[in-house]
This record gives C-alpha cells, structure tokens and sequence, in this order.
C-alpha cells in the first residue's frame, strides 16, 4: 500500500484460475491495496513448456497447493504483514483450493471463494466468501446456496454476513446480477 492504514498490514494471497495469467485479478488486486492489504498474486508453476501443467496429468492440485502455501507462508514473513490477518481468494478450481488452503491452516484469517463450491463446515474454513454470478455456467446459483447453506448450518440470506469473524465462523455469499464464471 501507499500509504500504510494498519501499524501492521493484512495480507492476500489472490490465485487467478490455473489456465490464466496472474494479471486476471487485478482489479480485485488493486481495489486490496487501495483498502491497505499487501497482495501477492504469482505466476503458477508451469508456464514453461518443460514444466507445463496441462501436460503434466500428475500432482498438479499437489503443486498448486504448494504454490499457494509458499505464497501465504512468504507474506507471513514480511515484517509489514501482520501474520494472524493473512487470507486467500481464488476463482473456479483455485477457489476449491483456497478452501482446501483454509482446512490445511487453520490459522488464515478469512478465505474468498469465487465460482466454486467446496464441502466446509459452519466453522472451518475460518471466515469464509462465497461468490458467485448469476450467469455461471458451472455453479448455477442453487447449488451454491446449497454449500452456502452448508457452511453455514442452515439456511441464511445473501449478501448479508452471518456468523462472527473474531471466532472465525464468519459466512456470506455474494451474487453478482450481471456475471458468468469467466467475469466473476
């Protein structure tokens, strides 16, 4: 951030969709930064042909959760982060991996989850973002209430925050009127 509005800042690893450059995001990236939170988003492993992931049909979930536990454990090391107030977001697949990133360290601060469910449970991951478009064409909007209605513990309204962030049972779902999967 510019100009600095926490003595210690709060931190987001923001993953863009595997197939997708890290420049994807960058709008959320900036809109981050503007709020004061230190952002890093990275290019995945295997952009180069010796190491493309399409291609390489095996532990590429396993090097994807690599990546981003490198990601969240090297913010947790810069002295301007305050390391209890680190989170994740990831779109599409990366968003089931975000979760995944919140069940193996409990210790993140929140996870955001755009386009993609993932089962949960009312109180891990901690504090957790639920979005989605009300024109995706992989998550329709009710199977995405359902795992929101899941992580919750019954059901809740949208767009309203239920649960407590300071025990970390914070829950919501977001739906943008205008977007599909691939503009989330």
């Amino acid at each position: 951030p510019e100009v600095p509005s926490f003595a210690k800042a709060p931190a987001a690893v923001i993953c863009q969709p595997i197939n997708d450059p890290p420049e994807y995001g960058r709008m959320l990236e900036l809109e981050l930064v503007r709020d004061g939170f230190v952002v890093l988003t990275f290019d995945w492993r295997g952009r180069t042909s010796a190491e493309n992931r399409q291609l390489l049909h095996t532990n590429t979930q396993e090097a994807i959760r690599l990546d981003v536990a490198a990601g969240v454990k090297y913010l947790r090391s810069l002295p301007e982060v305050d390391p209890h107030r680190v989170m994740v977001a990831g779109h599409s697949v990366v968003g089931t991996l975000a979760v995944d990133a919140g069940l193996a360290d409990p210790t993140l601060a929140g996870v955001v989850s755009i386009g993609m469910e993932a089962d949960v449970s009312p109180d891990q991951p901690r504090n957790l973002l639920w979005a989605v478009g009300l024109y995706d064409e992989f998550r329709d909007l009710g199977r995405m209430r359902r795992f929101f209605y899941q992580s919750v513990g019954q059901k809740a309204p949208e767009g309203v925050t239920v649960g407590d962030f300071a025990r970390g049972t914070a829950r919501r779902l977001d739906v943008s009127p205008t977007a599909d999967h691939f503009t989330e």
